[in-house]
């Protein structure tokens, strides 16, 4: 027999008793926590206090009885479920999106006369500005800007509910006129110094 064994059975408490106390110990404890008896306490306390009727009216002078007070009893409160209000009817006709753009990343976007390069820049749009699309020109997008009409490069602009966004006629490329290059003025004949060498 092992040394531990010995121990437990020299006390005299063995493992089976042990669970038996702890369930024991449970039960009690989940006894008074429910309240399982019910009103028998209630009913206890009123079979050792009776409640003695008024004597009758008498001319006699009545001794005065003892007053006997009920302890509190617990009400049941009954459970109130509020109703969640009807839900709001959603309307059947559904307004399309505008199309709109943004700009994404942290670097401005010019805005343009047109839809290239080649057109004049007329302003810039910040990171994350909106703008409402008019209009497409292959991948340029036409915007209101300022109070006047732009373009932005669709590839630098996130675009949204663009898909039915109509096609726009081009605009007319600006005219760049070139001066004619004056020619260039030599100094007289007779302040270069030329040579002539031979070999």
């Amino acid at each position: 027999m092992s040394a531990g064994a010995s121990r437990v059975s020299s006390i005299g408490v063995t493992p089976v008793r042990w669970l038996l106390v702890v369930v024991a110990g449970v039960i009690l404890l989940f006894i008074a926590l429910t309240g399982w008896m019910g009103d028998r306490p209630v009913q206890a306390e009123q079979a050792q206090n009776p409640v003695i009727p008024p004597p009758a009216e008498s001319t006699a002078q009545a001794t005065p009885s003892p007053v006997v007070t009920a302890s509190p009893t617990a009400i049941p409160v009954s459970t109130v479920v509020a109703t969640p209000p009807p839900p709001t009817p959603i309307p059947t006709t559904v307004t399309p999106a505008l199309p709109f753009l943004t700009v994404g990343g942290d670097a401005r976007v010019n805005v343009r006369t047109g839809p290239g390069t080649d057109y004049a820049r007329i302003g810039s749009l910040e990171p994350g500005v909106y703008a409402a699309i008019l209009g497409r020109h292959g991948d340029w997008w036409q915007i209101e800007h300022e109070g006047s009409l732009g373009w932005v490069a669709g590839w630098l602009v996130l675009a949204m509910n663009a898909s039915d966004v109509p096609a726009v006629e081009l605009p007319p490329l600006p005219v760049v006129e070139v001066a004619p290059s004056p020619m260039p003025i030599l100094p007289p004949r007779d302040e270069l110094n030329c040579r002539t060498t031979t070999r």
